[in-house]
């Protein structure tokens, strides 16, 4: 049986904006005509439960539980999605449902959450075998992607979603009134850029910085890169309590303690210095490609005024640094229909269904697969090729230079709050910085001894 004008193209056709979208992308519109006619799933075939990170981009949240539901009615399946926020109520979910053991057939996980949810056994083995199976078909997937889902005995535990390289944002009209030259070449001139256009009374802070838990895996895990060291080795040792790694959390803490960031950015959550920048409150800003998605949409004169870099050097032999997340799709060691779920998401991974995803990520989800890469977006888009061109050199995976584990994942996760408490203890508790290190550095072995 088929049904016409089936329930996810009138969903679509429905919205203007997909319309217009469909009329501009080759790729959208081949899966918006794919939906007219799709076959009907009987109410007693198997049913996955898939959850899925809520984006900051709308055209993304709108489109991928469409792309789901396309492709569970092509494998004659029937699915419950769910998107979860990046916030408190969302990593609440998702606790108890793993402390319950009733994590979804298939859950989206940043690589680094994904690498603790594999040490504590929660981990389907079949996910290796699914990698392996991909990795021999369509041109298999990018070399660098086996380092974000790779666990520290070398099992593959993940299946890469997509990568999202973190981008400094300079204000460009601001500092040429300033007569200063942006992007800025080292960190000190970052810090001097700042300083030199920070005005709080007329409403203006020279850089929006995130105190809370949520982006510091584009900042505090990116700052001691910057003085040529890490919080893990290659090896996956911890190693947070060293001169550099305290030079880089002095450096850090420069921003707050010269009042050149904004007072409520002890309380953002995940859109704080996303609306910082997008109101013009700050000039500079680090951010995924989701704030430069919502400035194009929101604020295009802010869009047009901006340049993007990565991190600059910090050392006059150091490099500059961006963040790249890592995002992959795991199928949990308990999940009923697990051959069923990784077939699913092969087919869902496929460059039919994911082209349009990444074209609707407006630049803030970079491909894991060689097939994905090839499609014209990535190679027109202004903004896009701007990336790939200025940032993604730099960028780094996670957990560089160490293998994903779940001492390292959590002690420096979002969902966590050791850095936010590491920065408290100094700005609000007056703890000086070297105190404030050793006890994250103490907090760090007790994780060691969880994960042992």
């Amino acid at each position: 049986m088929t049904i016409y004008t089936s329930k996810l193209y009138d969903r679509l056709v429905s919205r203007r904006g997909f319309i217009q979208w469909a009329g501009r992308s080759a790729a959208f519109a081949g899966v918006l005509a794919a939906t007219r006619s799709l076959p009907a799933v009987s109410a007693e075939a198997p049913t996955l439960r898939v959850w899925m990170g809520e984006d900051y981009v709308a055209k993304w949240n709108a489109y991928l539980p469409v792309m789901i539901q396309k492709v569970a009615a092509e494998l004659g399946v029937n699915v419950e999605v769910e998107l979860t926020p990046d916030n408190d109520t969302g990593r609440a979910r998702r606790t108890t449902a793993l402390e319950a053991d009733t994590l979804p057939d298939i859950l989206q996980s940043g690589t680094a959450d994904a690498a603790q949810l594999y040490d504590l056994g929660k981990i389907h083995p079949i996910v290796k075998d699914v990698y392996a199976r991909m990795q021999a078909s369509n041109g298999g997937w990018l070399d660098t992607m086996a380092a974000f889902v790779t666990a520290k005995d070398g099992n593959i535990y993940g299946l890469p979603f997509y990568t999202r390289p973190w981008l400094v944002h300079y204000r460009k009209d601001i500092f040429d009134k300033a007569g200063i030259k942006v992007p800025v070449a080292t960190l000190d001139d970052l810090k001097a850029a700042a300083q030199a256009v920070n005005d709080p009374k007329n409403g203006l802070f020279g850089t929006g910085m995130p105190y809370n838990q949520a982006d510091m895996d584009g900042h505090m895990v990116a700052f001691p890169w910057l003085y040529n060291s890490s919080w893990q080795d290659a090896h996956g040792n911890l190693t947070v309590n060293t001169p550099a790694n305290l030079e880089a959390l002095k450096s850090y803490l420069f921003f707050f303690q010269k009042g050149l960031t904004p007072q409520d950015s002890l309380d953002w959550g995940g859109v704080g210095n996303n609306n910082a920048y997008l109101t013009g409150l700050s000039a500079i800003v680090n951010n995924t490609g989701s704030l430069f998605a919502a400035l194009q949409t929101k604020r295009p004169d802010i869009a047009e005024a901006t340049v993007l870099g990565p991190w600059p050097k910090a050392l006059a032999d150091g490099k500059p640094v961006s963040t790249t997340i890592g995002s992959c799709l795991v199928i949990p060691h308990n999940a009923p229909n697990a051959e069923l779920s990784g077939k699913f998401i092969e087919k869902m991974l496929n460059a039919e269904n994911m082209a349009p995803l990444l074209e609707a990520g407006s630049g803030q989800a970079m491909p894991c697969r060689t097939e994905t890469t090839s499609i014209e977006y990535f190679k027109t888009d202004p903004i896009v090729s701007r990336i790939v061109k200025d940032v993604v050199p730099y960028s780094r995976p996670f957990t560089s230079p160490g293998p994903n584990n779940g001492a390292y994942g959590e002690l420096t996760s979002n969902s966590t709050v050791y850095f936010r408490d590491m920065l408290h203890r100094v700005l609000v508790d007056n703890m000086s910085p070297e105190d404030s290190l050793k006890k994250f550095a103490a907090q760090g072995d007790e994780l060691t001894k969880k994960y042992s």
